[in-house]
């Protein structure tokens, strides 16, 4: 089983308000990780364990077990942390436990165990339990591959804003892999998640209508998507949108827009070095000079996704 890949995201609450009657003190330990005093935050989650055998603080603590905030990073402390939460019927600890159970298992018990916490926590309407529960199916994970209960799976945690599994939806539904339950509608997923701030689904919306796939073709589109998708760090989208400003396709010609998009592109795709050159050869002295101390701009203005990470915070 150690060999077994599955694309995981945890959701580790930590700035959602409690309504509990000890709420304001673990409120204050939320505000004392964000703020990054985390001996301040383990000492208060500590304390709630003690007196009030908080699964909040419980939940807090894993997180902090998991990600390594101000403790040695320990994935079985955080496990132990997790249950207790777990146990005490939170949620969010419930869909994490599941998740970090799923994450590069080393037995079955493993995948046993992230199916019983994935399944609690989706019953109790956790999004990302849903979606994780999707990939189980999917994949055939604990017993044969049932698409059918992965694409419902996906729907739900769509339906619930899941960024994620729209993407996860959309691909299927383009691919022909599920039948989707409408004409285009992989491209109004892309679209949706796209607008929710993802980069993965602003760069399939912007191939979506470059290749005029379930939707009417337009370059013009295409390079707008492109163009959302390259700030927010897709390599093969900024190699796209510097193809586009490089011949004028869908925009207007810019062969510095088109250098700038390649160097951002070139750092993860080396087979575009051999356009950035070409361009630089025909950029003037001063061009060059101009592009060469904006370099480091450029690198600045690109988003950092959670798509990018194995750990979102957050519902």
């Amino acid at each position: 089983m150690s060999d077994l890949k599955v694309f995981v995201f945890f959701s580790f609450v930590l700035i959602s308000m409690g309504g509990r009657a000890f709420a304001s003190q673990i409120d204050v330990a939320r505000e004392a990780v964000r703020t990054k005093d985390y001996a301040h935050a383990i000492d208060i989650a500590k304390e709630e364990v003690r007196v009030n055998h908080s699964s909040e603080a419980y939940n807090i603590l894993g997180g902090m077990y998991l990600l390594g905030l101000g403790v040695q990073p320990s994935r079985n402390q955080a496990i132990n942390y997790y249950v207790q939460a777990a146990q005490g019927g939170n949620v969010s600890a419930q869909a994490t436990l599941g998740a970090v159970y799923l994450q590069n298992p080393s037995s079955k018990e493993d995948i046993e165990q992230a199916r019983k916490w994935l399944s609690k926590a989706a019953d109790n309407g956790s999004a990302s339990a849903l979606y994780n529960m999707g990939l189980i199916y999917e994949q055939g994970l604990t017993q044969q591959k049932d698409f059918d209960k992965a694409v419902a799976n996906f729907r739900k945690a769509s339906d619930l804003g899941y960024v994620l599994a729209k993407v996860k939806l959309g691909s299927l539904y383009q691919s022909g892999l599920v039948k989707p339950e409408k004409e285009g509608e992989a491209v109004i997923l892309f679209q949706e998640a796209a607008e929710l701030g993802s980069p993965t689904g602003a760069f399939l919306l912007g191939k979506s209508y470059a290749a005029g796939d379930g939707t009417s073709k337009s370059l013009q589109m295409a390079a707008r998507w492109y163009l959302v998708a390259a700030q927010r760090g897709i390599p093969l989208a900024q190699a796209n949108i510097a193809s586009m400003y490089e011949q004028g396709i869908g925009v207007g010609a810019d062969a510095l827009a088109a250098y700038k998009w390649y160097w951002l592109a070139s750092k993860s795709m080396p087979n575009v070095v051999p356009r950035l050159e070409a361009l630089r050869a025909h950029l003037s002295p001063e061009d060059v000079k101009k592009t060469d101390e904006l370099k480091k701009v450029w690198l600045n203005e690109i988003d950092k996704s959670v798509e990018t990470v194995s750990l979102t915070i957050g519902k």
